[in-house]
C-alpha cells in the first residue's frame, strides 16, 4: 500500500480510517510502597477533549434534524488526489464534516461547534491492583479523549510510579529488609520483631549461631502476585552489631569464651 509506505495515513489526519475515534490520553500517578502492596484507588485529573454535555457528543444543536452529509453523500469517506513522485494517487479518507458517520445535523451545537466535544478537566478514578510494578502502565478503556461527533472515546494510559520505602527493597515478588541484632542474640538465638512495609511488625525466630549477612524468609509477607495467587516473602538480612565499648567484666567474659572455643 503506497499510502502506508509513504505515511499518508488518513488524508484528513486520522489514523487509517479511525472514523473520529478519540485519541488515547497519557497520565502518570505516584503511589506509596504500602499502597503498591495493598492496592489503592486513585483519582487522576487531566485536561481532555471531553464529550460535550449540551449535545451529548452528537454535535447537533438541541432539536436539530439529522440529515445525510452533503460532503460525502452519506458514505462517511471522501476521495482526494495526492501528488507523489510517482504521479497523482487517489486516496480515501474520513469525511471531515461528518467524521465518518455519514450524517450531519441541520444546526450545529452552539457549545462545541458540531465537534461533539470540548476541552476541559476530567477526573478519572482508577483501581490500581496490588503488586503493580514501578513504571507499569494501566489501560483504562474509554477514558481517553472523546471521539468526534459521537465516535468512540480513546483509552487512558496511566503509568504508575511507586515511591521507595526506607528500609525496604523490592526483589521481584519478595521484599528485602535488614534487621540489626546484638552479638549475644546472634550467638544464643532469640525471637525478634521485624517491621513490615505496611507499618506493622512480624515476629521471627533467630536461631543460635546466626551469622552476619544471613537471610531468613518470612513466608507470605512480600508483594502480592500481580498475575496469580498469594504473595511473595519478606527476606530479612541479619546485621550483627559488634560492641565497640566493653567494660572490664565484659572483656573478661569474652576472653573466657575465646579460651573455651580454643
Amino acid at each position: 500500500d503506497l499510502g502506508e509506505m509513504f505515511g499518508f495515513g488518513d488524508i484528513f489526519g486520522g489514523a487509517g480510517g479511525a472514523s473520529g475515534r478519540g485519541r488515547d490520553a497519557q497520565a502518570e500517578v505516584t503511589i506509596t510502597f504500602a499502597e503498591m502492596i495493598g492496592g489503592v484507588k486513585k483519582t487522576v485529573t487531566l485536561p481532555l477533549q471531553a464529550k460535550c454535555e449540551k449535545c451529548g457528543g452528537t454535535g447537533g444543536a438541541p432539536g436539530a434534524k439529522e440529515e445525510t452529509c452533503r460532503t460525502c453523500g452519506g458514505r462517511g469517506r471522501v476521495n482526494k488526489q495526492i501528488k507523489t513522485m510517482f504521479g497523482a494517487i487517489a486516496r480515501s479518507g474520513t469525511c471531515p464534516d461528518c467524521a465518518g458517520r455519514g450524517k450531519t445535523f441541520s444546526q450545529k451545537c452552539p457549545d462545541c461547534g458540531g465537534a461533539g466535544r470540548l476541552k476541559r478537566k476530567v477526573s478519572v478514578e482508577v483501581d490500581i491492583p496490588p503488586g503493580i510494578g514501578d513504571g507499569q502502565t494501566i489501560v483504562v478503556s474509554g477514558k481517553g479523549e472523546a471521539g468526534v461527533g459521537g465516535a468512540p472515546a480513546g483509552d487512558l494510559l496511566l503509568t504508575v510510579r511507586v515511591s521507595p520505602a526506607e528500609g525496604f527493597e523490592r526483589r521481584g515478588d519478595n521484599i528485602l529488609t535488614r534487621r540489626h541484632i546484638s552479638f549475644a542474640q546472634a550467638a544464643l538465638g532469640d525471637k525478634i520483631e521485624v517491621k513490615t512495609p505496611e507499618g506493622g511488625t512480624v515476629k521471627m525466630k533467630v536461631p543460635a549461631g546466626t551469622q552476619p549477612g544471613e537471610i531468613f524468609r518470612v513466608r507470605g509477607r512480600g508483594v502480592p502476585r500481580l498475575r496469580g495467587f498469594g504473595r511473595g516473602d519478606l527476606l530479612v538480612e541479619i546485621l550483627v552489631d559488634v560492641p565497640t565499648k566493653l567494660s572490664r567484666s565484659q572483656k573478661e567474659l569474652i576472653k573466657q569464651l575465646r579460651d573455651l572455643s580454643g
